[in-house]
């Protein structure tokens, strides 16, 4: 019973780890293609997002007067993060055939509406046509991150994408918006790049259909298990997301509230810092592998308070903005690439790929009156006390999370120790009896002859050749053995996996069998 269960073991631990090179090969395909694709949608998607929303407001405050556009702005973003998280459905609802091109239509129709936003008299009429302008907005922007984390969700370089196509994006509409001549040139112009981006999204063919990671993954109690995990995580990250959302949306209006009073620009140069914090924060991330992007978010949030309350005050008004305008940055890298990374692992990922962009609209649709309200009565201790309880509400989620994430990474260590075992177990029972010296090669001779031969046949590298000499000489775990030579386990096993590439090996066992035995002569 006990050897079944190590056969059942193993084979699971082979599934997942074939289904796993598999999903990694298809991310590495085109690389310059798909990284070109990658930046350019999601600049593309912060450029007529953001372009819309101020072009939006400008008509909606002309129209219905200053005091009235954060309400109407708190519409716009509600049916923006509706269009994001309804994306997944309309995606499962279309007819496969047309699927290829309705990114194209979204597009088209969302260029319309805003062209018919710069045109209407009426506030109300702007406003349905604003929202329904922004839920079309939402869904383009689900297809683009759904998009980028099918190639991406991988990628050791993922943060620093997001970063760079963030600064992207931002810098073109503030260019835009300093020398286009007018507004209804910039409203074309953005309005012809929401265009290019359905389009873009139409002619990428796997955008808008079921992910090849929902339908090759074996559905068994494996699978199952890590969907579990993954939602679990998911959740807690959503959670951790929206709390320091409704954070950075009070920070949002507070300087919004300043801006009106005439205390600063909002157009002037510490905006062009977001972009900065962009690049900055896709760098820090991707160093630091995600360990502490958590913890790292919410010391930066903690730090936003202080500028919260220095603009509030009227004290170094610039520095609380500067402070300000970095973590926001800080803050959209984060929960952009955090769901990209989790999106694939989860049952549904079209839903969670733009879940951080729905979150972070939401609450700040949210949070717009009630925040307007706290800030307007000018009451510091209030606002202080509010700030402080959300951010221990976030402290103890993000703690929460990163106790997960933690046990995640345990997790996959000891799966990959147990497989190592497995496979020197196998290696010890299934030696040919006929074979007694490839058993036990300790002595040096005609073993040493066959691995150097063996060595050089298959254009193995110095230490290739070291991790072959210790693995064949030694009937030790993998572990033991990666101890004696002063290397991680996860480092023999890449050594490991690319011998039994270029020889066409299975397992340890085989290996051992084939480097000892075949003939000195090829």
């Amino acid at each position: 019973m006990n050897q079944q269960e190590k056969q059942r073991g193993e084979h699971a631990e082979g599934a997942c780890q074939s289904t796993s090179f598999a999903l990694r090969k298809d991310t590495m395909e085109s690389k310059p293609k798909a990284h070109l694709f990658a930046f350019a949608a999601m600049a593309l998607f912060i450029f007529v997002f953001l372009g819309s929303e101020y072009h939006f407001d400008i008509a909606y405050g002309e129209l219905a007067g200053p005091d009235s556009v954060v309400g109407a702005q708190a519409s716009i973003l509600a049916t923006s993060a509706i269009g994001l998280v309804g994306y997944s459905l309309v995606n499962r609802m279309a007819v496969a055939k047309h699927r290829s091109i309705l990114a194209g239509v979204l597009g088209t129709i969302s260029a319309l509406l805003l062209i018919a936003t710069q045109l209407t008299q009426s506030a109300s009429a702007l406003l349905s046509l604003g929202c329904l302008l922004f839920l079309i907005l939402g869904m383009l922007g689900n297809a683009t991150y759904f998009s980028v984390a099918q190639t991406h969700y991988a990628s050791s370089y993922l943060s620093r994408l997001v970063g760079a196509s963030y600064a992207a994006g931002l810098l073109a509409q503030f260019l835009l918006h300093s020398l286009a001549p007018n507004s209804i040139v910039e409203a074309a112009i953005i309005g012809a790049s929401i265009i290019v981006l359905g389009f873009a999204l139409a002619a990428r063919r796997n955008v808008l259909q079921v992910t090849p990671a929902e339908s090759t993954l074996p559905k068994e109690d494996q699978r199952t298990t890590d969907e579990r995990d993954a939602l679990k995580e998911a959740i807690l990250l959503l959670a951790c997301v929206s709390l320091i959302a409704c954070v950075f949306s009070t920070l949002d209006n507070v300087v919004t509230l300043a801006n009106a009073q005439g205390t600063f620009d909002l157009s002037a140069w510490p905006r062009l810092l977001l972009a900065v914090s962009g690049i900055a924060t896709g760098f820090i991330f991707d160093l630091t592998r995600h360990r502490y992007s958590t913890v790292t978010m919410l010391c930066v949030a903690m730090l936003s308070l202080v500028s919260a309350l220095a603009i509030q005050t009227g004290s170094e008004v610039l520095l609380g903005l500067i402070i300000f305008y970095l973590s926001s940055g800080f803050f959209v890298v984060f929960f952009t690439s955090s769901f990209l990374r989790i999106a694939m692992r989860c049952a549904n990922p079209s839903l969670w790929a733009g879940m951080g962009r729905a979150a972070n609209n939401a609450c700040a649709a949210l949070v717009a009156i009630p925040s307007m309200t706290l800030i307007s009565s000018g009451d510091i201790l209030l606002i202080s006390s509010i700030t402080i309880a959300l951010a221990i509400a976030t402290l103890l989620v993000a703690h929460a999370l990163e106790n997960m994430r933690r046990t995640a990474r345990y997790k996959a260590e000891n799966k990959a120790l147990k497989l190592a075992e497995l496979i020197a177990a196998q290696a010890q029972t299934t030696k040919p009896q006929e074979e007694p010296k490839a058993k036990a090669p300790a002595d040096k001779g005609a073993p040493d002859a066959h691995l150097a031969a063996f060595s050089e046949r298959y254009s193995l590298t110095p230490r290739e050749r070291d991790v072959l000499s210790s693995v064949c000489s030694s009937e030790e775990t993998l572990q033991c053995i990666a101890d004696d030579m002063g290397i991680s386990l996860r480092a023999l096993q890449k050594h490991l996996t690319s011998i039994y590439r270029k020889s066409d090996t299975q397992s340890r066992a085989g290996l051992c069998s084939a480097a000892l035995t075949e003939p000195l002569e090829h």
